[in-house]
């Protein structure tokens, strides 16, 4: 069975599941309860408020957009048929010209009419419509208007205007105050073939070529090419920037940008640009963002693909490429430009709320090695010490690689299992800034969740166990998981094993059930023992067993256990595949949990009331046996992390940053 003893407790704090569902068990390493009786009645330390905060790492630049654009030819009295940044085929009209400013008010009172008569035609369309989901649609119409206009995005009004109205007229159809519209669409109908007889036909300018259309209004261009521009140094760029380079499109009734790829030219300091670099000097692999202070708040992502560096000017200059675009930055030229290269989010506290806790939990003055950093956190009148333990200069824990791989492998939602009441501290440890990128839920696993005619004996204070665990999560899982234990690291292979096996099998005859192995050489530690479920398997690659060794360690150059604490060993190869507790599971494995615990709690609470618990494993096992279910082994050939020993965790910081510099993992995670 996989380990009930290194990690069943460990794991009953937290666990990760992804397929559909992420389950993900945490370890809140929040803890040491107390510090003295009298603190509790009588606290007598200085509380401070900690603040959410997020900190960003940006350069300013100043610089040039390059876009591959071609121009249209016209001029004169211009109506516009098309907005900026408004995808168009070649041979589409995106203006006319007007021999008079009457003709152009009669093309605007023709365009209104034509909207007003969508709108009424919309509006009729409410046959499959019930009305409390009409209500709803009329409410968010009305928020996201008032959203926009204290926004003050004025260009939006129109549309959010439009989009309310028609929410309003089909609640009216549907409640029966407006039979239907027909008279009014009659009617602005004859109007509209009014003013179009008065329109006549107007010279229209058709698109050159299929792209993105910018009014000549909207845009200029620059007065070099791109590749003189990019040939440019450091020194030569920033003095063509102060040139004032930008034209006019004189002549043009605007221009097409082809495609949706352009780049960013740009010019900073070298100390600034040094953030464009990582430790191997090379631009950054990951994502940045680009923003346009005052033209273009919303940043875009983008990477960056060359940086020079110029030591006689103190300048450098980098080139940036981005494949978002929209109607904002088509219409920029030469603009000023703030890059994000790294954001950090946490709790803001005073550097006099760090404390560091010694091996016999007492405290430090100042830092020193192996001391634990940490704040006391209030709760109620007692004051717990939290504490602060990231494995990389960015702040992130363990999980936060295993979540990250899970996202990329394509997993969408992670549920975390807790303890309801350090939810609060649980989000902003990891829950907030995870959530931005893949849906996040909360389960609690509670002590009493037991079933009818159960109750929890007297004194006891320990979690049923990981089986007990993922039951909590019943209500919130309706297809394929996995599940993890948070304080692991499982690698990038692990995961995209487990996610193509539950994305590819279902249950038929039996049930399909898969796990991770891992190489045990790859797991164990320099730094003392280690328990590991030690897997057998049949020639179809399925589990036939697992059989626990809860003292594995390295040994005379090789790898043995005992099971006499130390009396004889028994030497292991370190080729032998061993559970860490990464299993993939259909649904059917929660309904299997819940039916097999009273059976459990009938044995369990008389045999051991305080301490006896519902592993997952062998809720597993009782499947094999009864021949109702395979479990299929996946072996991975990465190397397993985990901070078992405090020795361990410079390791781990080493492995992780070292992983980062060879690519694997951005250098900040979630941004």
């Amino acid at each position: 069975m996989p380990d009930e003893t290194r990690k069943e407790g460990r794991a009953s704090h937290g666990f990760a599941t992804l397929a559909g569902v992420l389950i993900a068990f945490l370890l809140l390493a929040a803890g040491y309860v107390l510090y003295q009786a009298m603190h509790v009645l009588f606290p007598q330390n200085v509380y401070e408020t900690a603040l959410p905060a997020v900190v960003s790492d940006t350069v300013d630049a100043d610089g040039v957009l390059l876009f591959d654009e071609s121009y249209v030819a016209g001029s004169g009295n211009l109506g516009y048929l098309a907005a900026d940044g408004e995808r168009v085929s070649a041979g589409t009209a995106v203006a006319e010209i007007y021999s008079n400013a009457s003709q152009a008010t009669l093309r605007q009172q023709l365009t209104q009419l034509n909207d007003q008569i969508d709108l009424l035609q919309r509006s009729q369309n409410t046959a499959a419509l019930q009305l409390d989901s009409l209500l709803k649609e009329r409410a968010g119409a009305l928020y996201d208007l008032l959203d926009t206009l204290d926004d003050g995005d004025y260009e939006a009004v129109d549309d959010d205007s439009n989009a309310y109205q028609l929410a309003q007229n089909k609640l009216w159809v549907v409640t029966g105050d407006a039979a239907n519209f027909t008279d009014q669409i009659t009617a602005l109908v004859q109007q509209a073939q009014s003013v179009q007889a008065q329109l006549g036909s107007p010279t229209q300018i058709a698109a050159p070529q299929t792209g993105y259309f910018v009014r000549a209004s909207g845009s200029g261009r620059l007065n070099a090419g791109a590749d003189d521009i990019l040939a440019l140094s450091a020194q030569e760029l920033q003095g063509y920037l102060d040139s004032d380079p930008v034209m006019a499109l004189d002549g043009c009734a605007g221009k097409i940008v082809a495609g949706f790829t352009w780049r960013y030219v740009g010019v900073c300091s070298a100390k600034q640009g040094e953030k464009l670099l990582g430790q191997d000097g090379k631009p950054l692999r990951s994502a940045v963002e680009i923003s346009f202070p005052g033209r273009m708040e919303n940043g875009l992502k983008a990477t960056i693909a060359e940086v020079s560096m110029d030591a006689d000017s103190g300048l450098a200059r980098f080139v940036l490429t981005c494949n978002s675009i929209n109607g904002d930055v088509l219409c920029l030229n030469r603009a000023a430009a703030r890059i994000s290269v790294g954001e950090h989010s946490g709790l803001r506290v005073p550097a006099a709320a760090v404390h560091y806790l010694k091996e016999d939990g007492t405290e430090a003055e100042t830092q020193g090695e192996n001391y634990v950093p940490g704040v006391y956190v209030k709760l109620g009148n007692i004051a717990r010490f939290c504490r602060i333990d990231p494995v990389d200069a960015e702040g992130h824990i363990i999980v936060d690689f295993s979540l990250y791989d899970a996202k990329r492998a394509g997993f969408e939602k992670a549920i975390f299992i807790i303890k309801e009441e350090n939810e609060q501290a649980f989000r902003e440890a990891i829950g907030d800034r995870v959530s931005e990128y893949m849906e996040v839920s909360y389960a609690y696993q509670k002590l009493d969740n037991l079933p009818d005619g159960y109750s929890v004996p007297e004194g006891r204070v320990k979690p049923w166990g990981t089986a007990h665990a993922v039951l909590s999560c019943i209500d919130q899982v309706n297809g394929p998981f996995a599940v993890i234990n948070a304080d692991d690291y499982y690698g990038v292979e692990a995961f995209q094993l487990i996610y193509d096996y539950l994305t590819t099998h279902q249950d038929d005859d039996k049930f399909r059930y898969t796990m991770v192995g891992y190489i045990l050489g790859n797991t164990v530690t320099d730094n003392g023992h280690v328990s590991r479920g030690v897997c057998t398997t049949n020639d179809q690659h399925e589990l036939v067993e697992v059989t626990e060794r809860t003292k594995i360690e390295k040994r005379n150059g090789g790898i043995a256990f005992t099971e006499d604490d130390g009396e004889t060993w028994t030497e292991l190869p370190a080729d032998t595949i061993v559970s860490m507790n990464m299993w993939g599971f259909t649904r059917s494995i929660l309904d299997e949990i819940k039916a097999g615990f009273p059976a459990f709690l009938d044995k369990g609470i008389k045999e051991n009331p305080m301490k006896c618990e519902y592993f997952l494993p062998a809720v597993v096992s009782r499947l094999l046996e009864e021949d109702r279910a395979t479990v299929s082994v996946l072996k991975s050939h990465d190397k397993w992390y985990g901070i078992t020993y405090k020795e361990d965790k410079p390791v781990v910081v080493e492995a992780m940053q070292k992983m980062k510099d060879n690519g694997v993992y951005p250098q900040h995670l979630w941004r």
